[in-house]
C-alpha cells in the first residue's frame, strides 16, 4: 500500500513538471530549438542528468530530438536565437551537467528531421493500400509528444518539459536574389523545388 502510494506521488510530481509544455511546428530539414532552464537549488555542487523520452526513437537510427551538448553548436544557437549564455560552453558531458551552488543554466534542445511529412490523407491512403510496418514507421514524420526529464544522479526528478511535435508540409514559397553587373548576359538555373513531376502552372521571374 505504501509503495503504491509512493509511486502515485512520484507520478503526480513528474506530470506536474511536464505541464509546462511547448509546441514545435516542424517540417522536413527545418531545425527548431527549445530551451529549458535548470537551477541548482542546493548550497553545494550538484550534477544533473538530462534524459529525453521520444516514442519515435525506436524507429530512428539517429534521434530527431536531442540535447545540444556540442560547444560550437551551442554557441551558434545562442548567437542566432538570443538565448542566455551558459556559464561554460563545455559543461555538458554524456548528458550530465554539473552546477555550482544556486547556479542556473539554460539548456537547448534541437529538433531536426529528414523524414517526409505524412498528411492525414496520405496516411489514410497508405492504410488502404496496406502500407504498414517498419517502412511506414520510419519514412514519415509524425506528431507526438517528447518528454524531457532533469534528474539528480540518485534518480530524483527535479524538473522537466513536455514538447509537442506538430509536423507540417513545407511551404513552397522561395525567393532567390542574384546580383550581376550591368550589361552582362547570364544564365540562371533555378533548382527543382517541387516533389510533383508536373511543374507549377506559373513561374515568376522579376528583374
Amino acid at each position: 500500500m505504501f509503495d503504491r502510494k509512493k509511486l502515485q506521488l512520484i507520478k503526480e510530481a513528474i506530470n506536474s513538471f511536464l505541464q509546462t509544455g511547448r509546441v514545435l511546428a516542424v517540417s522536413f530539414g527545418e531545425a527548431k530549438v527549445v530551451e529549458l532552464e535548470v537551477v541548482n537549488p542546493y548550497d553545494h555542487d550538484q550534477a544533473f542528468s538530462i534524459t529525453t523520452e521520444d516514442p519515435e526513437a525506436k524507429h530512428l537510427s539517429k534521434p530527431e530530438f536531442s540535447l545540444v551538448d556540442n560547444a560550437s553548436e551551442w554557441k551558434f544557437w545562442v548567437d542566432k536565437g538570443g538565448f542566455p549564455r551558459p556559464p561554460e560552453w563545455n559543461m555538458i558531458k554524456d548528458g550530465v551537467v554539473l552546477l555550482r551552488p544556486y547556479e542556473r543554466v539554460t539548456l537547448l534542445f534541437k529538433f531536426l528531421s529528414f523524414r517526409e511529412f505524412a498528411s492525414p490523407e496520405h496516411i489514410q491512403q497508405a492504410q488502404k493500400t496496406g502500407e504498414q510496418g517498419s517502412q511506414s514507421s520510419t519514412q514519415y514524420l509524425k506528431a507526438r509528444k517528447v518528454d524531457v526529464f532533469v534528474n539528480e544522479l540518485n534518480g530524483k526528478v527535479i524538473g522537466g518539459l513536455g514538447v509537442s511535435i506538430e509536423p507540417h508540409a513545407q511551404i513552397i514559397d522561395h525567393v532567390f536574389r542574384f546580383f550581376e553587373q550591368e550589361n552582362r548576359q547570364v544564365t540562371l538555373n533555378l533548382p527543382t523545388l517541387y516533389q510533383s513531376s508536373k511543374p507549377p502552372a506559373q513561374r515568376y521571374l522579376e528583374c
